[in-house]
């Protein structure tokens, strides 16, 4: 019995070490992951919304500099009507992002603007 919990122990220990050792091989990005689905059923691909919709939570950070004509074709082949960005920034930011709205694409987008908590206990900083 003592013979067969060590060759165990072993066994175990060498399979931990030989799995820590090929850790950084088996790591795998959001990005590259894709399982196969599984899940059988009769019906087709959907790649349009039925009705026109609204998404509520995107994040283009570099709004700005984008080609927002670009943008609206991709959305309207998803039947997509309104996209709001709540990454829209602060300060000089978020006024260029706005500027590209309006000059591009002004019915298109909703941009949030973000706080700068960076000193949030100075006396001035509400005002500011």
């Amino acid at each position: 019995m003592k013979n067969t919990l060590l060759l165990l122990s072993v066994f175990i220990f060498l399979n931990t070490v030989a799995f820590a050792q090929n850790v950084d091989t088996l790591s795998m990005d959001f990005e590259e992951y894709a399982p196969t689905s599984t899940l059988v059923v009769p019906g087709q691909e959907v790649t349009r919304a039925k009705f026109p919709f609204i998404d509520v939570h995107s994040h283009l950070r570099q709004m700005a500099e984008m080609d927002l004509h670009q943008t609206a074709r991709e959305m309207d082949s998803l039947n997509m009507m309104v996209l709001v960005n709540l990454s829209g920034r602060m300060g000089d930011d978020l006024h260029s992002a706005a500027q590209n709205v309006r000059s591009q694409e002004p019915n298109r987008f909703i941009i949030f603007a973000n706080l700068d908590f960076d000193n949030i206990d100075d006396p001035s900083w509400t005002e500011r």
